[in-house]
């Protein structure tokens, strides 16, 4: 009887050890599907893409704010009162990134953005400058998802070009930062929209009696950017 009870107790204990171990198993299962699902199904080989050194080159379109006159060199072509508080005008944008990303979601970065602004007045034309050269980050909130945050801050730089490109008459510098949102087309191509505040205010003069650019200006930016990582 002895023998008996403790055969039906060693297959009990049998079968509740089976029983833990699938379950175990069916967890663990469970588990290895919810990540999956949770990093978005991405082959493994497309997991930690983003570390290690980065290189990026972007052109973009977009509209520029300014004070008006942005510069003196308006005011030979106007009469009376300006009609605006502001003006808009259409810009391109290009833009270098080299950098380092520390994992999939957190990319840290040198970032120079240029918006070449053309204006004309009733005697010459000029191209106006406007560019921020500094810190930028990318960050990616979800693994699931592939949107991102982007910013930078640094140096904003204002300049008066006459073609061909050479410094034509004014610089000023100061302060600049940028923020915006965007997503990821394709491993290497990304589209995100941001808007830049840039604050230059100490004037450089190469001759006297050249014009003063004023430094309130805001950038609106649509930007198609490749990275290679």
């Amino acid at each position: 009887m002895v023998v008996s009870q403790l055969s039906l107790i060693g297959v009990i204990a049998a079968i509740f050890m089976l029983s833990s171990s699938e379950d175990i198993y069916a967890f663990e299962e469970r588990n290895i599907i919810s990540k999956q699902q949770y990093i978005g199904r991405r082959p493994t080989k497309l997991l930690g893409r983003r570390k290690g050194f980065i290189f990026g080159i972007g052109a973009g379109v977009g509209n520029v704010t300014f004070t008006a006159p942005l510069a003196d060199y308006w005011g030979s072509s106007f009469t009376g009162n300006w009609p605006d508080p502001r003006e808009i005008r259409s810009a391109f944008a290009t833009e270098l990134k080299v950098g380092h990303g520390f994992s999939d979601q957190f990319l840290l970065y040198y970032s120079s953005r240029i918006t070449w602004l053309p204006l004309s007045n009733l005697y010459n034309d000029t191209m106006i400058v406007n560019g921020i050269a500094g810190l930028g980050i990318m960050v990616y909130p979800l693994l699931s998802a592939d949107f991102y945050l982007v910013g930078t801050t640094g140096l904003a730089v204002l300049t008066t070009y006459q073609p061909p490109f050479r410094l034509e008459r004014a610089r000023q510098t100061g302060l600049a930062v940028s923020c915006g949102v965007g997503y990821e087309l394709l491993p290497q191509l990304t589209i995100d929209f941001s808007v830049n505040f840039g604050n230059a205010r100490n004037t450089q003069f190469d001759v006297e009696n050249n014009i003063t650019l004023t430094g309130e200006i805001i950038t609106y930016l649509l930007t198609i950017n490749l990275l290679a990582y």
